[in-house]
């Protein structure tokens, strides 16, 4: 295997498992998750556990895949890496929806041609998603810094994935 395709959750599970020291992974030169952040431990762990180097992390959404990836060899530890071409992003304030700068925290708002046009049979859940002109609400808060990385921190909707699977919060 040189190149490993898999889930942020079954990565972390691999990283952390005491079995991972008795595998060779001398062959896999390339690494790429998503379904959900990375932390900067998993990502340290995959390079000093793993002796992998290359790590690329995809973030997206079901509505909008993908929006930016994560080049361990160029992005920033932390981040989810940089915009993808055709992708445009902006940061809204959750209270305002006035767009923000650099190193604001915020909603990220999103457009671009992989933006999916809406559910299936849902015009007031399509509605919810998008913004007047056009823009997809992610539902995801972070900030972009002044080199482009974005930096995921938190989620507005009471959600948790376990397993890949989104199960709302009661």
């Amino acid at each position: 295997v040189t190149h490993l395709k898999i889930y942020a959750s079954v990565l972390l599970d691999l990283v952390k498992s005491a079995d991972v020291q008795r595998q060779d992974f001398s062959g896999v030169v390339e690494i790429a998750t998503g379904a959900a952040t990375t932390s900067k431990e998993v990502k340290l762990l995959v390079k000093t556990k793993l002796g992998v180097q290359r790590l690329i992390e995809i973030y997206g959404l079901t509505e909008v895949f993908p929006v930016t990836t994560f080049d361990a060899t160029l992005s920033k530890l932390g981040s989810v890496g940089f915009l993808l071409p055709n992708v445009i992003l902006k940061v809204e304030d959750i209270e305002t929806q006035k767009k923000l700068g650099a190193n604001k925290t915020g909603e990220i708002i999103v457009k671009g041609p992989q933006l999916a046009k809406g559910y299936y049979k849902n015009p007031e859940a399509t509605k919810k998603l998008f913004d007047d002109e056009g823009w997809l609400k992610t539902g995801d808060i972070g900030y972009f810094d002044e080199d482009g990385n974005i930096y995921i921190t938190d989620r507005l909707k009471d959600v948790i994935k376990t397993g890949g699977i989104q199960v709302k919060i009661l």
